[in-house]
């Protein structure tokens, strides 16, 4: 529904389990308490209290931590004192604050190293990440959970180990690795369960909610997310009802069911401002416009819009734009629609009024009349009685022409409204349902083909047998749905002219309600889009017909390519030279990875373009193949993102990696030498794609220069590399490394 949106509405802001205090007390109990002690266990409470996340608003967690952190500087507690840093980067975070709160964390962290505590240090990486990810850096985000895992693995603590499996899950699937996303989440939900952490439970199941909703699959999603709120309600945690009733809300809105939306979204926001949790807040301010929208409320939708997007612009900034733009053109029809209703109704009310102001005038001089009858007996009162009736003689004038200027307005707005609907080529229509009275205004006879006194005697069960057979059921479920939520419609159908032809028709219109809610009028606009239909088929014939070549295009080059690859082994096998056999192998590897990217536009949807990491593994492992490498002896690692290249970079990227990987298995392990050869290729902080091929071999030789080296396979490199507009680094240490950007 537009908003665009992020990954998910809200995702569940996983917070460092650690920090989050196992409280063996309520809350109450735990303020009570605090009144009636001091020194290190006052301290010890009010960091319990700053950690309640799910149970105290920010402002008051804030108080909290600042007293724990006073008490903790008094008594020399470096632990203590980190973690009520940590405590108040969460909560400034919860408000929005980024900047404090990655000021806290970062403070938090450093006190964590300095008396090397591997848990708080894991905790510090989770929030510092947390912040990231908030802030949308996820490459940031992605490398301190990473940190934090690893920490948390070598300590061994299960229940740390399954929430950093959890973290990592949140950027795979923000960035729309969902299988990846997939993978951490079941391996992290199968812990939770061996060590039964319900509110973990309810967290992946949430989390597994999102990402089935995201891809396709919203029965599962709703059926994760109810166990999901399930577990919460029974523990009583509140964030987590907000989260996952938020969530339930925004299934219920994407499947146009508002009504059972509307008691999650209800319980999500009365929570998240108990909690003070603005982008919980900002997310259900989205699901109330979508949710009104739907009701056909548009003036309030917009209303909703429009605070969503001011929070938003304090917490991230953009968005939106487009949908409020959309949300103003449906409220400024509907506006627009009422105000010719209205036009209407005024002009039959000025006529009505005339009529009771005339009369007015007729009485006006009946009695004007008799006090002229009665001037003989009083005189005097005679004249003021006439003053009087003068006086409101002339008012009364007043007002019947101010009222004929009002109809003659009306009238011209009438003509107006006709003369641009058939100017335009469009044909209106005003059904009073009641009434069962139809009339038809515009271009009619270019619609229809019939004159508009023909036409008008054309009801709405005539008009239903002009849709044609095949359109007419679809048409009329959509029109049913419309006038049960006296809503706005949009509907397209072939509609038979008089000629016997059928014209695609785009009908656009409203139905509105009488003061018991029920559908009274049906008002709409009939655009001919004949034309339209015509050029849209005409060009996705074109497409599929180009798309068909191009396919085969590439399928004959693979096919080529194979030949040639072929005649080269044959032609290797006629000779024992073993540097010419090295030769033929190397010029059949070269043509491979070229024949490889054609297979592989062929073989996808896109023929613009190819996925480069699923090329990238195909490639290796082919190379591995012809040179008979030992995997116990050599390994391989790949770190590849999702990339996509055109044809005129992907082929001359795939030969560097051919020239590159081959000279690592040729030259980087002799005599049976153990090692790795590493390849990776991603986006750097510049956008540029950042190729790296490296292995932990012997190296280069010192006396060799790379760059004008007469290997025919490392001027293929440089060439290939100038080709892309790209720079190359060589770098000895540790074996060899090339870093090409480009």
């Amino acid at each position: 529904m537009g908003i665009r949106r992020e990954f998910f509405v809200s995702i569940i802001f996983l917070l460092c389990v650690n920090l989050l205090t196992a409280f063996s007390e309520d809350i109450d109990t735990l303020k009570n308490r605090l009144k009636n002690v001091t020194g290190k266990e006052k301290m010890e409470i009010l960091n319990e209290l700053a950690g309640a996340y799910w149970e105290l608003p920010p402002n008051e967690r804030i108080a909290f931590a600042e007293q724990a952190i006073d008490l903790a500087e008094e008594f020399y507690d470096h632990k203590s004192k980190a973690d009520a840093y940590n405590h108040l980067g969460i909560a400034y975070n919860n408000m929005g604050d980024s900047k404090k709160s990655m000021e806290y964390f970062l403070k938090a962290l450093k006190i964590m190293e300095q008396i090397n505590d591997k848990n708080g240090i894991a905790n510090s990486y989770v929030n510092i990440g947390q912040a990231n990810f908030y802030l949308d850096n996820f490459d940031k985000a992605l490398e301190y959970f990473q940190k934090a895992l690893k920490v948390r693995e070598e300590v061994g603590d299960k229940m740390d180990v399954s929430q950093s499996l959890i973290l990592v899950g949140n950027i795979m699937g923000k960035t729309a690795k969902y299988n990846e996303a997939l993978d951490y989440y079941f391996e992290a939900l199968a812990i939770k369960k061996e060590i039964d952490d319900k509110t973990g439970i309810s967290q992946v199941y949430n989390n597994l909610g999102n990402i089935y909703f995201e891809t396709g699959h919203p029965k599962r999603a709703l059926e994760y997310r109810e166990k999901s709120l399930r577990i919460d309600r029974e523990l009583g945690n509140k964030w987590e009802i907000a989260n996952t009733a938020f969530n339930i809300a925004e299934y219920y809105l994407q499947i146009k069911q508002p009504e059972k939306a509307y008691p999650y979204m209800l319980e999500s926001q009365e929570i998240s401002e108990y909690l003070e949790n603005k982008g919980l807040i900002r997310d259900n301010l989205y699901n109330y416009s979508l949710y009104h929208e739907l009701k056909g409320d548009y003036q309030k939708a917009l209303k909703y819009q429009r605070d969503y997007s001011e929070l938003t612009k304090s917490l991230f900034s953009k968005e939106l734009s487009e949908k409020i733009a959309e949300m103003q053109i449906k409220y400024e029809t509907e506006k627009k629609e009422r105000e010719n209703q209205a036009y209407k109704l005024q002009l039959e009310k000025a006529r009505s009024e005339r009529v009771r102001l005339t009369l007015g005038l007729v009485i006006a001089l009946l009695i004007v009349f008799i006090i002229y009858y009665g001037y003989r007996i009083k005189k005097r009162s005679t004249l003021l009685l006439q003053e009087l009736v003068t006086e409101r003689t002339h008012e009364l004038q007043q007002k019947i022409n101010e009222l004929e200027q009002t109809e003659k307005a009306l009238r011209e707005s009438e003509e107006k409204y006709r003369l641009l609907a058939e100017q335009s080529g469009q044909m209106t229509y005003d059904y009073d349902i009641s009434e069962g009275q139809i009339k038809w205004s515009g271009d009619i006879l270019a619609i229809t083909g019939y004159t508009p006194d023909e036409f008008q005697k054309v009801d709405i069960k005539a008009w239903e047998k002009h849709i044609h057979p095949d359109d007419r059921k679809k048409a009329l479920e959509l029109l049913d749905k419309a006038i049960d939520k006296c809503s706005h419609y949009q509907v397209e159908y072939r509609f038979k002219h008089k000629n016997g032809n059928y014209l695609s028709i785009e009908d656009n219109g409203i139905f509105l309600a009488d003061i018991n809610g029920k559908a009274a009028k049906m008002l709409g606009i009939m655009k001919d889009i004949t034309e339209r239909k015509r050029a849209e088929e005409k060009i996705k014939t074109s497409l599929r017909e180009k798309e068909v070549m191009l396919r085969e295009i590439h399928h004959r080059v693979k096919n080529n390519m194979q030949i040639i690859i072929s005649l080269l082994r044959l032609q290797s096998t006629n000779t024992k030279n073993k540097k010419m056999q090295e030769a033929f192998k190397e010029s059949q590897n070269r043509i491979h990875s070229m024949s490889l990217i054609h297979e592989k536009l062929y073989q996808s949807k896109d023929l613009a373009r190819i996925d480069f990491a699923y090329y990238i593994r195909g490639l290796i492992v082919h190379l591995f193949q012809s040179y008979r490498v030992d995997t116990n002896l050599i390994s391989l690692k790949t770190y590849v993102e999702d990339i996509y290249l055109d044809i005129n970079r992907a082929i001359p990227c795939g030969l560097i990696i051919n020239e590159l990987v081959t000279n690592s298995i040729k030259h980087a392990f002799p005599g049976g030498k153990k090692g790795e050869i590493s390849v990776r290729l991603h986006l750097n902080k510049q956008g540029k794609i950042a190729l790296v091929v490296s292995d932990n071999g012997v190296g280069f030789p010192e006396d060799i220069d790379f760059l004008n080296i007469k290997s025919l396979g490392m001027q293929l490199v440089n060439d290939l590399t100038q080709q892309l507009e790209g720079t190359i680094e060589f770098d000895r240490k540790g074996g060899t490394t090339f870093n090409i950007v480009f």
